[in-house]
């Protein structure tokens, strides 16, 4: 019973993950090709940001890619989350180029969803577990 509950809630988190990261892929790809029909911004910062974008994206991959090998639930849940954020800061890298004033809005939020991965996962590996309430059966009074 317990392992069907598993398998399940396995399967349910591989497909979050999945289209999670098509939406990734999409909006990056989507911001790269508005780069290219807008190209306001100097050679320098371009090539600085493509350079920071590439370097994120390819830590994406690679958590993504290590993602599908890790055994341990939590584990495989916080790799995933990783990659998420990860692809979604490479989005902001892009986005800075074309609209600095948003990715500073949306840079706060990125923290904040990154703080509650971390927060989650924690949880969830160092259970606290409550002391049972302890009844101590000293003498009574008579």
């Amino acid at each position: 019973m317990e392992e069907s509950r598993d398998m399940a809630e396995e399967t349910e988190h591989t497909r979050f993950s999945r289209d999670v990261h098509r939406i990734i892929v999409f909006v990056n790809g989507g911001i790269l090709g508005f780069l290219q029909l807008t190209s306001q911004a100097t050679t320098s910062s371009l090539l600085d940001s493509s350079l920071c974008f590439w370097s994120l994206a390819l830590i994406s991959i690679l958590l993504r890619l290590s993602e599908f090998k890790l055994r341990t639930p939590v584990f495989r849940r916080f790799v995933g989350d990783m990659s998420h954020l990860f692809g979604s800061l490479a989005a902001l890298v892009l986005i800075s180029v074309v609209c600095s004033t948003f990715a500073l809005v949306l840079l706060p939020v990125w923290f904040l969803r990154l703080f509650v991965v971390v927060f989650l996962v924690f949880k969830e590996i160092f259970v606290i577990v409550p002391e049972a309430n302890q009844s101590h059966a000293g003498p009574t009074d008579p």
